[in-house]
């Protein structure tokens, strides 16, 4: 099972919006306010499709990070590997890397870090 440690929460999200929104991970937990969203994770293409960049937000009651990151070239799971840099950006360090793995690798990623958070009761939603 994948580790998260928070490290050293940083704000360096950026909306990558107008370009093409790809794929969005959101992570819902049960909280004692209900259900919250806790990680958010856009993933962005460039026209052309080169570049695919990567934004993550991370929103709890006491702490708030986020981070980008982009992957250009081909041949590997571009996604996952901006997810990555994205993931170090905001100041999360994981035992294993996802770069390149694929969207199950990313799923695995947004566990570990709600776990990292103290949430246990999660949703994944992939949009």
């Amino acid at each position: 099972m994948m580790k998260a440690t928070i490290v050293k929460p940083a704000l360096n999200g950026k909306n990558y919006a107008p370009k093409l929104l790809i794929a969005t991970i959101n992570c819902v937990a049960m909280t004692e306010r209900g259900l919250r969203e806790i990680v958010t994770v856009r993933c962005y293409m460039a026209q052309g499709g080169s570049v695919v960049y990567c934004s993550l937000w991370i929103h709890t009651g006491t702490l708030h990070c986020a981070g980008h990151g982009q992957a250009g070239g081909g041949g590997y799971h571009k996604a996952s590997a901006a997810f990555d840099v994205a993931i170090c950006s905001a100041g999360i360090q994981l035992d294993e890397s996802i770069n390149a793995a694929g969207d199950s690798a990313m799923d695995d990623a947004v566990r570990a870090i709600a776990s990292a958070l103290g949430y246990d009761d999660i949703y994944l939603v992939r949009n």
